[in-house]
């Protein structure tokens, strides 16, 4: 009866209803119910006392040979919600819930030996992902493929593509997210664009803002399939969404490629914001070019002095241009070599060729001045 409650069969979910029955089948022997009350309780858990409860009905649940009520109780004890962390004591329980054929249990206690905590092996590492995924466990495929592909001393990108693509057959968007990079970039298996798009669609609905990045420049430049921009700005759209801000700067791209200027000029005053001084810069051009409203070079220049000092290159460069370009009323070139050299120091490589460019003019000045 407790289930009906859970799951909302046939009337909506109540956990509280539930509770009385789920309580009385534990006290009467039946440990999946016991079970049931520990994953309520970390469900509605806002103290330590709460999880210990949780972890008594785990504790429980485990003794009587109930493999993912061990995982339950391994996961709290090595996430620190009874106290201390305690990885050791969750790994013992993590391995009684895989050696029961918990699948979550082999791929945590994976986790815990890939990451180091308390030991590093990455061995035993890939053994327990192998045994998850084995077991049908998601999580294990994609870490066993995270293994081959960066935690081997010698990369195995083609073993990794065996994993990825068994975690994407089961919809987890990360597996499909890594298979489709190693299938555009030809790694382990043959290049393929068409398939990488695929791939890429799966993991963007599943919620990897990177994929929908992806897909996004392919429909922007025309890769494996023709331009479409409207296509191209809702994948940007979305991968702005989930907080992929480079996702929102193309947006505003693609927007302004439309000549939707206004739009453009929304997307990037809501990213910058947010604090991403890229955009800062973009709505800076926007704004010094006059694009959906009269030209304002004063505020532009702030925007592009918000980005330059919030570590945008671009936006340092942009500041230098302005300068060079009388946006403050006559041309300055101390300052535009100034705001080359930052733009040139955060990585802006155009920056280093305009700094080389007027040090050059200065340098000849100086010459002719002698």
């Amino acid at each position: 009866a407790g289930n009906v409650f859970v799951l909302g069969l046939g009337r909506p979910a109540d956990h509280d209803q539930a509770l009385p029955f789920y309580e009385k089948a534990c006290t009467n022997g039946e440990m999946n119910a016991c079970n049931m009350l520990g994953a309520i309780q970390v469900e509605t858990a806002s103290t330590t006392a709460h999880f210990q409860r949780a972890a008594d009905f785990f504790g429980r649940a485990c003794d009587a040979a109930v493999p993912m009520a061990c995982n339950s109780l391994g996961a709290l004890m090595a996430s620190g919600k009874l106290g201390a962390a305690d990885p050791l004591g969750g790994a013992a329980y993590y391995e009684r819930a895989c050696d029961g054929g918990d699948g979550r249990g082999c791929s945590n206690l994976g986790e815990l030996y890939y990451n180091g905590t308390p030991r590093k092996n990455l061995k035993k590492a890939a053994f327990y992902f192998e045994k998850a995924c084995n077991a049908g466990n998601v999580d294990g495929c994609f870490n066993l493929g995270v293994y081959h592909e960066f935690g081997r001393k010698r990369s195995r990108p083609d073993l990794a593509v065996t994993y990825y693509r068994l975690g994407c057959d089961k919809k987890d968007a990360r597996s499909c997210f890594n298979f489709g990079v190693l299938l555009a970039d030809g790694r382990g298996v043959h290049r393929n664009g068409l398939e990488a798009r695929r791939v890429y669609a799966v993991a963007c609905e599943g919620g990897m803002a990177d994929a929908c990045f992806n897909l996004g420049i392919y429909t922007k430049t025309g890769q494996e399939v023709p331009v479409d921009l409207p296509q191209a700005e809702r994948w940007f759209e979305r991968a702005c969404s989930l907080g992929q801000e480079g996702g929102c700067s193309q947006q505003g791209a693609v927007l302004e490629l439309q000549e939707d200027y206004l739009r453009a000029g929304e997307v990037y005053k809501q990213s910058c914001d947010r604090g991403y001084a890229d955009a800062c810069s973009e709505l800076g051009v926007l704004v010094g070019r006059g694009r959906g409203a009269p030209p304002d070079r004063p505020a532009a220049m702030q925007l592009f002095q918000q980005a330059c000092a919030n570590g945008s290159g671009v936006g340092c460069h942009n500041l230098a241009t302005a300068f060079e370009q009388s946006y403050a009323g006559s041309p300055d070139l101390t300052r535009a070599m100034y705001y080359y050299q930052e733009g040139c120091s955060k990585g802006f490589q155009q920056s280093c060729q305009e700094f080389t460019r007027l040090q050059g003019l200065e340098n000849r000045k100086e010459g002719q001045e002698e």
